[in-house]
């Protein structure tokens, strides 16, 4: 089993993983199609959900309702994992990492710790999370009216709270450990966070696993 460092800054976690994961983006919109499986209460819960962006720091970005099970789930557990499958570009991923549920500001500041963000980042600026919950949300066209609906009757608001899109989320996820299956070559790789370095570990042929078949 080979292993081989690539040191990345913390700020930056920018991984050789990315390019793959860049390339299979390029096959068109179906390949921000995932699975997202999170856990509570002793079940394991899996759910589609669609790739939004990166953040500059390397956190993955999905958007939800905030009276979504998933926002729940990782209120109760930030540790999730994501299956993500793109025939078109023959890559697979699997993705593990602490995920935070970011809306209003109060929620920022629970996640900035949960995520672990560096303090120079872009990412340590609720203005960043709230610039970009704006834009995925303009982004939805009139998908995006579902969200638009008034906090339930007696929910526990807390003071200064913006109201606009209220029900609309991010789901922020920092990865720390990504295997990758390239279908083309056949080849199998696993990524994993180190000191604030992704080290790879290059896995031998019989350990590949092939989810989709």
């Amino acid at each position: 089993m080979a292993r081989s460092k690539v040191t990345t800054p913390a700020a930056a976690l920018r991984a050789p993983w990315r390019d793959q994961v860049d390339e299979a983006l390029k096959t068109g919109p179906l390949a921000r199609e995932m699975s997202l499986a999170t856990s509570a209460g002793g079940h394991a819960r899996v759910r589609h959900v669609t790739f939004q962006a990166f953040s500059p720091s390397g956190f993955l970005e999905i958007a939800t309702d905030r009276s979504s099970g998933k926002v729940l789930d990782v209120e109760h557990d930030p540790i999730v994992e994501i299956a993500w499958f793109v025939p078109a570009a023959g890559y697979q991923f699997r993705i593990r990492g602490r995920a935070a549920v970011i809306g209003e500001a109060h929620e920022f500041f629970h996640a900035r710790g949960t995520l672990r963000i560096p303090p120079t980042a872009d990412e340590c600026s609720y203005s960043y999370w709230a610039d970009q919950r704006e834009r995925v949300f303009n982004s939805l066209g009139p998908m995006a009216k579902k969200y638009d609906h008034a906090p339930p009757r007696g929910a526990r608001i807390p003071p200064n709270t913006d109201y606009a899109h209220f029900n609309f989320v991010i789901v922020a996820i920092v990865p720390e450990r990504v295997e990758v299956l390239d279908l083309t070559k056949k080849g199998y790789s696993t990524w994993i966070i180190e000191k604030g370095e992704w080290v790879e570990e290059e896995q031998p042929p019989v350990l590949m696993e092939r989810a989709h078949i």
